[in-house]
């Protein structure tokens, strides 16, 4: 199933929702309509784990939103579920909660303008719904003011998997920061002091159930201060976002945290979900790596890509979903992958990443994008973004596959999604 089945609905002509629609959208919990006293479950359920995929404890200082306002920490560190990393815009059955007014000005806009219509299939037009067709996926996450907690959603096509290019490199730079924060928690609780301590302790208790077990010496530290981010770990991420040989650099840490353990960490982020896809490495990208492949679970790909050979979910590919990716985004905003810290390392990685064709750093008013990461195949060209200025604050993501579009055009559409979210917040 590639899509969440809340947009599977066929509107009526001119309207998102008809009488009907939301009567069974209200019925299933779907109805994006909120009144700001409305009680507001911030979970989700725990999917059931496919067969073959081996979940590890991560761990995180939980959030919440205890008066609607703002994300307040935990004084303590506990495990990570996809229970408890909801983004605000799920109900309690873990079904997207859309905002009714900025999802409609979304389809209005792509579905009424002549440019933006031409990427769209012809059944998508007439039923004014995304299908399967369309070369552009396109999700908004209104984060502004209070929003923060109960963040406005609006999709187009944003749970269909899309093959991810750089832009899947989000969940590899928030995997290194994982797993340093990780391994810090375990030398804390086990009171280790040493790197040889940790990787014996780690490897053979937490990390036993892996086939190729993260590479612990080239990815940290460990001192009087605890364990830190090693400098080989944290030059591969300034490649990654900035570098000229970013890809290579990605196969590398990819291989060195490992790929069960990206998906272990995907998974429980809620980044990857059973029904609705998600970030996902199922291999390395094209070019080689210099990291030593492990015949136990790699097998060789195209151009020197390396295979996860015993890929559960046997995806195929790097992919993610506008929805994927704007839920990372969301997350970073609400300081909620790991801890604060973290994520604020997170951010000042991504704050320096690139932009397609530097377009939205150039469209939108100065220092507006906090955060970002294009991507670009010769069949795929992506953009996300978390955005402030004024008085909105938000995270945009556009997604295309063969797709042509003039940077013109380009920047017409990045200027007409920010002001959906300028109009929503009057």
């Amino acid at each position: 199933m590639v899509e969440d089945f809340a947009e599977l609905f066929v509107p009526s002509p001119r309207t998102r929702l008809s009488a009907a629609e939301l009567f069974y959208r209200d019925l299933m919990g779907w109805n994006g309509s909120r009144a700001r006293s409305e009680a507001w479950s911030e979970t989700q359920p725990n999917p059931t784990t496919p067969s073959g995929l081996t979940l590890v404890d991560h761990f995180h200082v939980e959030r919440t939103c205890t008066d609607g306002k703002k994300w307040d920490a935990a004084s303590s560190v506990t495990k990570m579920t996809p229970s408890t990393m909801d983004p605000g815009f799920l109900t309690s059955t873990g079904k997207l909660q859309f905002d009714n007014r900025l999802d409609k000005s979304l389809i209005d806009l792509l579905v009424d303008d002549k440019d933006y219509k031409t990427f769209l299939a012809a059944e998508s037009i007439k039923k004014r719904w995304p299908s399967a067709g369309d070369q552009i996926r396109v999700c908004l996450v209104d984060l502004s003011g209070d929003k923060i907690c109960r963040p406005g959603y609006a999709g187009w096509g944003s749970t269909y998997d899309i093959g991810g290019a750089s832009t899947a490199k989000i969940a590899l730079i928030y995997a290194a920061h994982q797993i340093v924060f990780d391994l810090n928690q375990m030398a804390k609780t086990q009171k280790i002091t040493s790197l040889s301590a940790l990787e014996s302790y780690a490897n053979g208790t937490p990390w036993s159930a892996f086939t190729c077990k993260p590479k612990i010496d080239q990815l940290v530290t460990v001192g009087s201060g605890g364990v830190t981010m090693a400098p080989a770990l944290k030059s591969a991420l300034d490649h990654i976002v900035d570098g000229t040989q970013s890809t290579v650099f990605a196969s590398n840490t990819l291989l060195n945290i490992g790929f069960e353990y990206v998906a272990s960490l995907m998974w429980q982020s809620g980044l990857r979900h059973p029904t609705v896809g998600g970030l996902w490495y199922s291999n390395s990208y094209q070019g080689g790596t210099a990291v030593k492949v492990d015949k136990a679970c790699h097998t060789s790909g195209t151009n020197g890509a390396v295979v996860w050979a015993k890929d559960p979910l046997k995806v195929g590919g790097i992919m993610l979903t506008a929805r994927s990716v704007a839920t990372f985004f969301t997350l970073l905003a609400q300081r909620r992958l790991a801890d604060e810290a973290t994520s604020i390392a997170i951010e000042g990685f991504l704050k320096r990443a690139c932009a397609l064709f530097d377009l939205l750093k150039t469209t939108l008013p100065s220092g507006a994008v906090r955060a970002t990461k294009c991507g670009a195949t010769s069949t795929h060209l992506h953009d996300a973004a978390l955005i402030e200025h004024d008085k909105v604050r938000y995270v945009m993501v556009y997604l295309t596959q063969n797709l042509a579009m003039s940077q013109p055009l380009r920047t017409r559409l990045i200027k007409g999604l920010d002001q959906l979210i300028v109009a929503n917040n009057p």
